[in-house]
């Protein structure tokens, strides 16, 4: 399955540990540490991934859900793709986080 990791920078560990889970399990796996290059144009090259993404794994933390978090706007765009999200937006819960 090819899926988008989406996260927090600040949950940057945890996301290399899921990856790492992800890939060893035979997934193809875009995360942006190994698959954004230096220069790229890293919004261009994020919407590409999750057009070709199966689904995405979104780490759910008080950082990924705080304004201005780039795992929002990543969110985002996977909704812009999908009109609905069952089966393709799988929300991981990495740390607790208030539901407001």
């Amino acid at each position: 399955m090819r899926l988008f990791l989406s996260y927090a920078s600040k949950d940057r560990r945890i996301a290399e540990d899921v990856y790492l889970a992800l890939v060893g399990d035979g997934h193809d796996v875009f995360y942006d540490q190994p698959s954004l290059m230096p220069g790229e144009n890293f919004e261009r090259r994020i919407r590409a991934a999750l057009e070709n993404a199966d689904a995405i794994v979104f780490l759910i933390s008080p950082h990924s859900v705080e304004q201005g978090s780039y795992a929002l706007t990543e969110l985002k765009i996977a909704r812009q793709i999908w009109k609905h999200p069952e089966g393709r937006v799988l929300p991981t819960m990495v740390e607790s986080t208030p539901l407001e």
